[in-house]
């Protein structure tokens, strides 16, 4: 009996200590990305990492995003709500890809199981590919808020498009 008895213990306690392994993927769970300490943001995860994993996910490796920056803004349109959001960015391609902050006493963070069933701002990467002004704002309109790389929400005609070289995707993971 006490020989069987050893077995078991061993067993319940491995499985215990899994349990308790952290998961490493950056991208696959709530996640904390930093703090604001008297107005400073201070990064607490790893941002090398954090960037190979996105580069790892979008680029198949390839090392096109090769920056990542906390910011704050202020929503366009109908109010004007400070917001903070993660900017990954490429010098090489002229890219933004953002992604709202969720900003709980200064804790600020990423949370993809806020809202499960409609993907809205919050859900999702932006992505802002251009020149002249090509960058990602959020905006407020009749208590929605949306993403656009432009000056406005909206479609655009093709010599707009063709004007302002501006494209924008939206990404999900």
């Amino acid at each position: 009996m006490r020989y069987l008895l050893l077995p078991i213990l061993f067993f319940f306690s491995s499985c215990s200590v899994k349990q308790h392994v952290p998961n490493n993927n950056l991208l696959d769970k709530k996640l904390v990305i930093a703090y604001i300490n008297d107005g400073e943001y201070k990064l607490v995860i790893d941002k090398t990492e954090f960037i190979k994993q996105i580069n790892e996910k979008l680029y198949k490796g390839e090392s096109i995003i090769d920056n990542l920056e906390i910011k704050k803004d202020f929503t366009v349109g109908d109010k004007k709500i400070e917001y903070h959001y993660i900017n990954l960015s490429s010098r090489s391609r002229h890219l933004n890809i953002v992604r709202f902050l969720f900003n709980d006493n200064g804790k600020l963070y990423i949370d993809k199981s806020y809202n499960g069933e409609t993907f809205t701002y919050v859900d999702f990467y932006i992505a802002c590919e251009g020149y002249e002004g090509c960058l990602p704002k959020l905006f407020i309109y009749d208590s929605v808020f949306s993403w656009s790389c432009r000056d406005f929400v909206g479609c655009v005609t093709y010599e707009t498009a063709e004007t302002y070289k501006c494209k924008q995707s939206t990404i999900v993971f």
